[in-house]
C-alpha cells in the first residue's frame, strides 16, 4: 500500500504570479462635427493673398507727370518765399549803429514836424497821452504803412499821430548798409503828446 504524502505548508504557498506589464494606449482623439466645423472655418479665413495688379505705362506715365507737378509747384513756392521783401524791426532799444543812427534822425524829423503841426483839438481841450505806432518805411523814405499798436485812448491823439507822420514824409532813402538788408524798416516807438503841448518819443 503506497503511502499518503500530505502536503506541506511550504508546497501550500505558491509563488505570486508576475505580470509583464503593457504599455498604456495611446488616447483616442475623438473628431466631433463641431470640432471638424471649426477647422474647415479656419482654413476658409485663410484666404490667399491677393495678387498685385502690375503697373500700366500710362500709370507710369500719369505718376512722372504728378511728380512734375508737384515739384513745379514746390520750385514755385520756394521763390514766392525767396522774393518776399525782407523786413527789419526797430525800437528804442535797438543798438547796432546803423539803424540806431537812421531812427535817432528819424525820430527828431517827426519831432520837429509834429511841434509844428501839434493838433489845435487836443491843445484846447487840454488832452494827452502815449501811443506805440509802428511805422514801415519803402528803401526811399517813403511811408510804407502805419500801425497804432497801443491807442492813446484819445481818439484825437492817435489821429494826429499818424497825420503828423504823413506830414514828415518823405524821409531819408536808407543808407547802403541797411538797404542790402532790408525791403522795409519798422520803427516802433512809443510817441507822448504832453500837458505842455509838446510831442516827444521815446
Amino acid at each position: 500500500m503506497a503511502e499518503k504524502v500530505e502536503p506541506t505548508m511550504a508546497s501550500q504557498e505558491q509563488a505570486p504570479a508576475i505580470q509583464e506589464q503593457q504599455p498604456a494606449p495611446a488616447p483616442t482623439q475623438v473628431v466631433t462635427a463641431e470640432h471638424a466645423a471649426v477647422e474647415v472655418r479656419q482654413e476658409d479665413t485663410q484666404a490667399p493673398e491677393p495678387e498685385k495688379p502690375e503697373i500700366t505705362a500710362a500709370e507710369l506715365i500719369e505718376r512722372s507727370m504728378e511728380m512734375v507737378n508737384l515739384s513745379e509747384k514746390l520750385n514755385e513756392t520756394m521763390q514766392a518765399y525767396a522774393q518776399r521783401p525782407k523786413q527789419i524791426y526797430v525800437s528804442a532799444r535797438t543798438q547796432e549803429f546803423k539803424y540806431a543812427n537812421y531812427m535817432r534822425e528819424w525820430v527828431k524829423k517827426v519831432e520837429r514836424v509834429g511841434n509844428l503841426n501839434y493838433p489845435d483839438a487836443a491843445r484846447r481841450e487840454g488832452i494827452s497821452g502815449k501811443l506805440m505806432m509802428d511805422v514801415a518805411l519803402n528803401p526811399d523814405g517813403t511811408v510804407r504803412n502805419i500801425s497804432i499798436l497801443r491807442s492813446s485812448g484819445h481818439k484825437v491823439i492817435d489821429e494826429a499821430a499818424i497825420r503828423i507822420v504823413n506830414l514828415a514824409a518823405p524821409y531819408p532813402p536808407f543808407p547802403l548798409e541797411i538797404g542790402k538788408d532790408a525791403d522795409i524798416l519798422h520803427i516802433t516807438r512809443t510817441w507822448e503828446f504832453s500837458t505842455s503841448n509838446r510831442l516827444s518819443s521815446r
